[in-house]
């Protein structure tokens, strides 16, 4: 049968070039993060930047879940349009060879950087984490496991715990929006909070379902929203931002993202989706804020911002052998600029030899399976 319902369907989904330069800046603030949070700074003066609106450039936490709910959104753009069994072969292609090809190739490249980490210079100017991450340097053997299904591969690669959740999501979503199609978007939302209260009975990944059905009610809202967004004065519009960034760097500055037993781990996140969501929205239905996203340097990050995110870590432990001790502000920023500028190199080489020939194979063998698939009228349709 066809995957329908007795709601209007969205509006099919182009591409929007705001959502590059979002992207990039969630990527490049999930950078700027790492690399403070790898230096060693005076408690005081941590806290105090954590705690105040300076954490939006520091706010890892934040970027990664709104990661999510962009994928939720533009995922249901692609999922909207699967009605036969050739539309969901195709959806699932394009995945795979968007998601996997450069983790494969960034895994490895994270494994050849390892034999370079060197931290025993550090004399105290390196967090626990990085003196941790740069220790781990897996056998061959040990390796080659990692390289069937996206994970952290035993923190060769730490940054990829996302691409697990954005990978078993793809497989889940045209499913999961057939489901919301028959009922109502607010009830995948209401559903997605059971995980989010609850995470710890269920597997830690559907904790972040929230994210994706957020993302997945603004596409399925987004004519309502535009319309309402069109009737908003320009001090409305910018109201709407400035509490958007406000709700989405509130966990930091509320200190309800990491407590004694994770207490409030849910608080935390709920906000950071909800900032997150009115951050999306801006882009989307803001004139101003989507001219200024859709400029062209942002848009050039964005469209390799996946390598970008992929790149950032190992580049950062490759940097670390340059610390001597302790930092101040000079030695800090020209660290995190030279981690920056770096894996903006690697993630245009990236995106050259790996992402576009990656993506074309995809098409290809999508373009494959139609003839294959397509022209069987016994399989041409879900049933």
């Amino acid at each position: 049968m066809k995957l329908s319902s007795g709601s209007a369907p969205a509006q099919p989904l182009d591409h929007i070039a705001a959502l590059d330069g979002l992207r990039f800046l969630a990527a490049a603030v999930v950078l700027i993060g790492h690399s403070w949070n790898c230096l060693a700074k005076p408690f005081e003066f941590d806290f105090a930047f954590r705690h105040s609106p300076l954490t939006l450039l520091i706010n890892g936490y934040g970027a990664v879940h709104l990661f999510f709910i962009l994928s939720g959104f533009c995922l249901a753009g692609s999922a909207d349009r699967v009605r036969k069994l050739v539309d969901l072969a195709q959806f699932y292609t394009r995945r795979i060879f968007r998601i996997h090809p450069p983790y494969v190739f960034a895994l490895l490249a994270a494994w050849v950087a390892s034999f370079y980490y060197d931290t025993s210079h550090a004399n105290g100017g390196l967090t626990a984490s990085p003196l941790a991450m740069a220790a781990v340097h897996l056998s061959l053997r040990e390796l080659l496991p990692y390289f069937l299904y996206p994970s952290v591969a035993g923190n060769q690669l730490n940054p990829a715990w996302t691409l697990t959740i954005e990978m078993n999501f793809s497989f889940l979503l045209p499913f999961i929006l057939w489901l919301t199609r028959r009922t109502h978007w607010t009830v995948l939302l209401a559903a997605s909070l059971y995980p989010l209260l609850y995470f710890t009975r269920l597997p830690d990944f559907l904790s972040y379902t929230f994210y994706f059905a957020l993302g997945i009610a603004i596409f399925q809202e987004q004519a309502r929203l535009r319309r309402w967004a069109d009737r908003l004065p320009t001090l409305g519009r910018a109201v709407f931002l400035v509490l958007g960034l406000g709700v989405f760097a509130s966990p930091w500055m509320l200190n309800v993202v990491y407590l004694p037993g994770f207490s409030y781990r849910p608080l935390g996140m709920g906000l950071s989706g909800a900032g997150g969501a009115l951050l999306l929205c801006a882009a989307l239905f803001f004139p101003g804020t989507n001219r200024f996203l859709s400029s062209r340097l942002l848009v050039y990050g964005g469209k390799r911002s996946y390598s970008f995110y992929l790149f950032h870590y190992p580049v950062m432990l490759l940097f670390t052998r340059i610390i001597r001790g302790p930092v101040g502000w000079p030695e800090g920023f020209a660290f995190i600029a030279l981690v920056f500028v770096t894996t903006w190199a690697a993630a245009a080489v990236s995106f050259a030899v790996i992402e576009r020939p990656s993506i074309r194979a995809g098409n290809f063998l999508c373009n494959v399976i139609a003839r294959r698939i397509a022209g069987n009228p016994q399989v041409s349709r879900l049933a």
